[in-house]
C-alpha cells in the first residue's frame, strides 16, 4: 500500500471519528436540551398567564402523569424482554453455532476483540482456539440458574420500573374508580392508594422522603455512574460483566440537570411559599426522569441488538411496537378523555392560585373576592372552599366559616383539617357538645392532630 493510499485511509477513518463524535455530542445535547424544556414547561406557562391550562397539563392521571407511566411501562417491558430473551439465549447456547457467537451469548455483552486470551475474561467461557467458520460451541460451565442471576439487574430495573408505573397511576385507583381503604384513607396524606405519599415516608407536603430517596438513586445510576464508568474504563467493564444497563452520556448529563432543576424550582418554591408552584415543577422534572429511564432502555435494547444478543431482531421489533402501539392507544384514549372533561374545574383552581399569590402579598380581600370567584365556578373546589373557610375563621365570622368547612366535608368527609376547623367554628358559637365530635372525628382520622387533640382538651377542661 503507498503512502498516500495510507494517509487517505487514516484521514477517513479520522472523518468518520470525527462525525461518530459530532452525532455523539449532538445527541446528548438534545437529551439535555429535551430534559430542561420538559422541566420549564410548567413555570413557562405558568408565567405565560395560563394557569388553568398549566393546571390540566399536571392534574392527577392527567398528561404529564400519563406520559411518565407509559414510559416507565414500556421501559419495564423491554428490560423484562432482555432478561427473558437472555435465558432464552443461554439456553440454546448448546450444539454447533458461531464460535464467536456462543462466547458472546455467555460473556460480556460488549464487544471483546482481539485480544489474547490472558487478557479476556475466563470465568465463564474457554476461549475457541478458531475465530472463524463453525465450531463447536464454547461450553457454558455456569449452571442456569448462576446464568439467570447474572441477568438479575435486567430483572431488577424491570420490577422498579412497574412499581413507578403503578405508583404514578396510584395503582389505577381513579382510572377504575375504586375507593381508598379507609387505612389508606387516614394514612396517606393525599388520602389515595398508594404508597409514596403514606405519612411515614410524606409526613409534610414540603418533605416526602421516598421521592427524594428515588431522586437521589436515579441521579446516581442514571447520572454520575454512567459519567464515572466512562471517564473510569475498569468500572464501566466490570458493569458491563455483571450486565448492569448503563446509560450513554448524554442521559447522565440530562439526568444530573434534571435532579439539579428539581431542587432549584423546589427551593424557589419554599422561598416564595408558592407549594402549588413547587410540586407543578417537581411532577414534570419526574416526568423528564422517568422518559429518560425509557430512553435507557431504548439504547439497551439497540446495543444488545447491534452486538447479535439478540437472536430474532424481526420477532422482537414485532414484540416492542406492539407494546408501543398499544401503551400509545391507552395514552390516547387517555388524552381524549381529558380533553373532554369540562373547563370548570380549571378555571376554579386557576382563581385558587390567584388567591393564594394575593395572600402571600397580604392582600386578604381581594383574595377573599378570588376565593368565592373560584367557589362560584365550581361549587365542589374544597381547596378553595377550604381556604375561604380560615379566613373567615380568622375574621370570626363563624357563620361562613362553618359553610366552607361543612362543604369541604361534603366533598371530603375524611378531611381532618375540616373537622377542626368546622369544630372551632362550632365552639365559638358556645356548641360544645358538636364541636368535640368534631374534635375527635380529626383524631380518628388523624390521631397526631396536635391542634384538634389541643382543642379537644380545652374543652374538657372547661367547666360543664
Amino acid at each position: 500500500m503507498t503512502t498516500q493510499a495510507v494517509m487517505t485511509t487514516a484521514s477517513a477513518f479520522a472523518a468518520a471519528g470525527a462525525r461518530v463524535r459530532v452525532a455523539s455530542r449532538a445527541y446528548a445535547l438534545a437529551l439535555v436540551v429535551g430534559a430542561v424544556a420538559i422541566g420549564l414547561l410548567l413555570p413557562a406557562i405558568e408565567r405565560w398567564g395560563q394557569s388553568a391550562l398549566a393546571i390540566w397539563l399536571h392534574q392527577e392521571d392527567g398528561v404529564l402523569e400519563s406520559i411518565g407511566a407509559l414510559a416507565c411501562l414500556v421501559a419495564a417491558l423491554a428490560f423484562l424482554y432482555l432478561f427473558i430473551r437472555s435465558r432464552v439465549a443461554g439456553a440454546k447456547a448448546e450444539g454447533r453455532a458461531p464460535a464467536a457467537k456462543a462466547v458472546a451469548a455467555v460473556s460480556d455483552p460488549e464487544k471483546l476483540g482481539d485480544k489474547p486470551a490472558s487478557l479476556r475474561p475466563a470465568t465463564v467461557v474457554q476461549w475457541p482456539a478458531k475465530s472463524e467458520g463453525h465450531a463447536p460451541a464454547a461450553k457454558v460451565t455456569a449452571s442456569p440458574s448462576a446464568f439467570v442471576r447474572s441477568r438479575l439487574p435486567m430483572l431488577g430495573l424491570a420490577l422498579l420500573l412497574l412499581v413507578m408505573f403503578g405508583e404514578e397511576l396510584s395503582w389505577g385507583q381513579r382510572l377504575l374508580e375504586v375507593p381508598t381503604p379507609q387505612w389508606f384513607a387516614s394514612q396517606n396524606i393525599q388520602q389515595e392508594f398508594n404508597l409514596h405519599n403514606l405519612r411515614w415516608f410524606h409526613p409534610r407536603l414540603t418533605n416526602n422522603r421516598l421521592k427524594l430517596a428515588w431522586l437521589i438513586a436515579s441521579a446516581a445510576y442514571l447520572g454520575a455512574l454512567p459519567l464515572v464508568a466512562l471517564t473510569w474504563r475498569p468500572l464501566g467493564e466490570r458493569l458491563r460483566m455483571l450486565r448492569v444497563p448503563l446509560a450513554s452520556a448524554g442521559v447522565g448529563l440530562a439526568m444530573l440537570v434534571s435532579v439539579a432543576l428539581y431542587f432549584w424550582s423546589t427551593a424557589a418554591a419554599l422561598r416564595s411559599q408558592d407549594l402549588i408552584a413547587g410540586h407543578q415543577a417537581g411532577e414534570a422534572v419526574e416526568t423528564a426522569i422517568e422518559l429518560l429511564y425509557f430512553v435507557l432502555a431504548l439504547e439497551t435494547l439497540l446495543r444488545y441488538r447491534r452486538l447479535g444478543m439478540l437472536a430474532n431482531g424481526a420477532r422482537l421489533a414485532v414484540a416492542f411496537a406492539a407494546v408501543v402501539v398499544v401503551g400509545a392507544g391507552a395514552l390516547g384514549w387517555r388524552l381524549l378523555e381529558i380533553a373532554r372533561q369540562p373547563a370548570a374545574p380549571f378555571e376554579s383552581m386557576a382563581w385558587k392560585r390567584r388567591a393564594e399569590r394575593l395572600l402571600r402579598n397580604g392582600q386578604e380581600p381581594q383574595a377573599l373576592r378570588a376565593l368565592e370567584r373560584s367557589i362560584d365556578i365550581w361549587h365542589d373546589n374544597d381547596s378553595a372552599q377550604f381556604q375561604a373557610g380560615a379566613i373567615r375563621l380568622e375574621q370570626g365570622n363563624w357563620e361562613a366559616a362553618m359553610r366552607h368547612f361543612q362543604a369541604v366535608l361534603r366533598i371530603s368527609p375524611t378531611n381532618a383539617a375540616a373537622h377542626n376547623g368546622l369544630g372551632i367554628a362550632l365552639f365559638r358559637q358556645n356548641r360544645r357538645l358538636e364541636a368535640r365530635r368534631h374534635f375527635e372525628a380529626a383524631l380518628r382520622v388523624e390521631p397526631g392532630f396536635a391542634a384538634a387533640r389541643e382543642n379537644l382538651e380545652a374543652i374538657d377542661s372547661l367547666p360543664p
